[in-house]
């Protein structure tokens, strides 16, 4: 009876409290379910960018194989025409040497002819026939010589013209190629996962085993070169680009302060660095007041009202403009536009010193998809 007496308080405790949290344990399944669905949806976002760039980069290796294939069929009818007209004009140099050295033999004779007729007028007679009769197939063999030389010098203008128009006709399919596959370029999106260069890194800077996370702490005894950042908490990407457009993400959540973007294979790395476009840098920055600015010669507010999770950035390069979004709002933060890019481009991250004791590492993310920028 006591036991019963203690126990029945207990399941009215129970019942109580499962009846208190059953609207809580509702609204958790209901989120969790949310949240598989936009896994799901993410998944399948993922599968058919992939379908996508690998389709593009496809069409782009056949408009190369196509490229090669018109190049050596071109190149080999033009080849046998050439190679038939040279030997045209071989074949028509070889009966030239061949008129010349008959002319030099009548000429000759006729030399001797007159010699003989200046001594002896008995046999001027019957030789001035002869020496009339050679006069004329000398110069029927000068004619001769002189249309041979006017078709040789036809024929010598005909390569010209035919060599002319193959390089002309060459030139513009490389062009008319080139062309349709640097439209296809400019319009896919390249996105990937970046990685960062160690050679670049500052001495206080760590990197994961691949590459892809970033924290501060003590130096590392790595060897100092003109290519690492001395001064700057700063490191560049592994990869430079130079034609494209290319796109990459970065993880700053739970970060207090950032800055970030692309940077020139000839900035400057070496001491103080004056972060702005004409120096090579285009980046954006949050700073320790949670105010997040893009940097020119001064800084410009962004009109950015919640702390940014993901951050991705996207580069032009023939168009010369770097853009960076709010992955999660899948919005535009900012772009620099009307960039004159003469050199390769190369991601930038540039740790600020937090006052955390324990500062959250930035990590670079394999982009889900990119059918949403513009």
């Amino acid at each position: 009876m006591e036991l019963h007496t203690k126990i029945e308080p207990l399941q009215d405790e129970i019942l109580y409290i499962k009846e208190t949290n059953a609207g809580d344990l509702e609204e958790i399944q209901k989120r969790l379910n949310k949240t598989k669905m936009q896994m799901q949806d993410s998944e399948l976002q993922l599968k058919e960018a992939n379908a996508n760039n690998y389709k593009q980069i496809m069409e782009i290796a056949d408009l190369r194989a196509d490229l090669k294939k018109a190049q050596k069929q071109a190149s080999i009818a033009a080849k046998k025409d050439i190679n038939k007209l040279e030997q045209q004009i071989q074949k028509q140099q070889r009966e030239n040497q061949k008129l010349e050295s008959q002319n030099e033999d009548l000429q000759q004779e006729v030399k001797e002819l007159k010699t003989c007729c200046s001594d002896s007028d008995t046999l001027c007679d019957g030789v001035q026939g002869k020496l009339e009769q050679c006069q004329q197939d000398a110069d029927q063999l000068q004619q001769q010589q002189h249309e041979n030389e006017a078709r040789l010098n036809q024929l010598q203008q005909q390569l010209e013209i035919q060599t002319r128009e193959y390089n002309e006709l060459q030139d513009k399919y490389n062009n008319d190629i080139q062309n349709k596959m640097n439209e296809e370029e400019d319009n896919t999106i390249y996105a990937r996962r970046m990685t960062m260069d160690p050679d670049t890194t500052h001495r206080r800077i760590t990197l994961s085993a691949d590459n892809t996370v970033m924290s501060t702490g003590e130096i590392q005894p790595v060897i100092d070169s003109p290519s690492r950042f001395d001064v700057s908490l700063a490191a560049l990407g592994s990869t430079g680009f130079s034609s494209g457009r290319h796109y990459w993400e970065v993880s700053v959540a739970g970060r207090l302060c950032y800055q970030l973007g692309m940077a020139s294979e000839s900035a400057q790395r070496r001491g103080t660095i004056q972060f702005r476009p004409a120096n090579g840098y285009w980046t954006i920055v949050l700073n320790k007041q949670g105010l997040y600015r893009a940097v020119y010669s001064t800084s410009v507010s962004l009109p950015v009202h919640t702390q940014v999770q993901t951050i991705g950035i996207l580069l032009e390069y023939s168009k010369g403009q770097i853009s960076f979004y709010d992955v999660s709002a899948r919005s535009l933060m900012y772009s620099f536009v009307g960039q004159n890019f003469t050199d390769k481009i190369y991601p930038f991250i540039n740790f600020c010193v937090e006052d955390s004791k324990s500062p959250v590492l930035v990590q670079l993310l394999a982009p889900k998809s990119v059918d949403w920028i513009k």
